[in-house]
């Protein structure tokens, strides 16, 4: 039985190092709207803009889809909401920075030094590759030298006990043995059930068959930003069909663009921000395009008998986990073990998680109902080695960050309270 080392596996998931860069650098189009207040502040989508290259998405994501870049957008919202909440406080407590310390910081930054001096090219050359100016950046790096001063106001009020710092070490280089058997219930037979037990069963799992709210746009394709702008100020005084008129354009419906999946789903995204009859502008990944909110029709549960077919498919594989249950212990004798290996390919996450998670000697069942699959899994041996002092520290600075981060996240929590935060979208 060969042993699994708990740095080589990915638990709760793992951060990607690539951010989304400039995909969501035109995602307003033309427009710059307000997305928060901030006391008497606003948050715009300038203001958001600059945090979307420092957002790591998760792995696994693929970084054009819609889905992820909603995730991106919201967390730099919230970045920028929450830097704007400890610049306020920074001001309230009267913290102060002088333009000195600025400008040492800059020299001192590890990213502009060559030969262990301070390199002005560097410097410019990271500028240009974030799009920013010098005194943008100086402005920027002012906020974060104030930030210090209050995270460090907060950090001071705290220390790790060396019990816990051990534990976390202990946590980090421990090894396990264990063993586990799947059993796949989707091939298993049941019967038909009656019409009587199938609408019994639709309407208690009713809303797990609502069909989304959709969303009819029409698009028409401009070849550059000037020419979006001017076709919406057109559409915006004449309307969108006299727009398409002067410019001879021919509107089609956004779902039907051919080859751009990624940029009808972000715009029917944006599209909630605006009425039936409006008309906006949308640029993304090198496409400008003119929509018009046509419709929008709300979400529906269909009736029992236009989707008998599906209620009967989720009846099946709901009777066939609950017939699973009952033939369990009789299963397990007759399914082989499956210890796990080196690499731990193969290995399902939940798996892997209730490994770590639970005791020596421990017996656990883990259910996936999308997979039709029950495994059950035995701990058979925890060995905890001898630390070194390297891996205590390690481990205490880890568990120092960790808590740091809470009473952040709480202290954040009374700012918005405090300084009453109020989103837009």
């Amino acid at each position: 039985m060969k042993k699994i080392d708990l740095k080589s596996i990915v638990l709760w998931g793992v951060l990607g190092a690539f951010a989304i860069g400039g995909a969501f650098q035109s995602m307003f189009g033309v427009n710059n709207p307000v997305l928060a207040k901030v006391g008497s502040s606003s948050i715009k989508a300038v203001d958001v803009r600059r945090f979307i290259p420092l957002i790591p998405i998760p792995e696994g994501m693929y970084k054009e889809s819609s889905s992820v870049q909603n995730y991106v957008f919201f967390q730099a919202l919230n970045m920028a909401v929450q830097r704007e909440l400890v610049n306020l406080e920074c001001k309230r407590l009267g913290f102060i920075v002088s333009n000195f310390q600025v400008k040492e910081s800059i020299k001192r930054n590890k990213n502009f030094m060559e030969s262990g001096s301070f390199s002005r090219s560097k410097y410019l050359e990271f500028l240009k590759k974030q799009n920013m100016t010098e005194a943008e950046f100086f402005s920027f790096e002012k906020e974060n030298l104030l930030h210090r001063q209050w995270y460090f106001m907060l950090g001071s009020a705290y220390a790790i006990p060396s019990k816990l710092a051990n534990t976390m070490a202990n946590a980090f280089s421990q090894r396990r043995w264990g063993k586990y058997q799947v059993l796949d219930y989707s091939s298993l037979k049941v019967r038909n059930p009656s019409l009587r037990e199938l609408k019994a069963f639709y309407e208690k799992n009713k809303a797990s068959y609502e069909v989304p709210e959709s969303r009819k746009i029409l698009a028409v394709e401009l070849k550059s930003e000037g020419e979006l702008t001017k076709f919406i100020e057109l559409a915006k005084k004449d309307g969108f069909e006299k727009a398409c008129e002067k410019y001879s354009l021919e509107t089609k419906d956004l779902a039907a663009l051919e080859g751009k999946k990624n940029v009808v789903e972000v715009a029917e995204s944006q599209s909630r921000y605006f009425k039936v009859g409006d008309a906006f502008p949308f640029s993304l990944f090198g496409k400008f395009l003119a929509l018009k909110l046509e419709s929008v029709k709300a979400a529906f549960v269909p009736n029992f008998s236009s989707i008998k077919s599906d209620v009967l498919s989720s009846w099946k594989k709901n009777f066939r986990k609950t017939m699973s249950k009952k033939i369990l212990p009789a299963a397990w004798k007759s399914l082989p073990n499956m210890r796990f290996q080196e690499t731990l390919s193969g290995v399902p996450e939940s798996v892997l998680k209730a490994l770590f998670y639970n005791k020596e000697k421990s017996l656990v069942f883990i259910e996936e109902d999308e997979e039709d699959k029950i495994y059950k899994l035995k701990i058979d041996q925890v060995i905890f080695p001898k630390l070194f002092p390297e891996e205590v520290e390690g481990a205490k600075a880890f568990v120092s960050q960790e808590i740091l981060k809470d009473i952040v996240e709480s202290a954040i929590s009374s700012l918005r309270l405090r300084y009453n935060v109020r989103y837009s979208i």
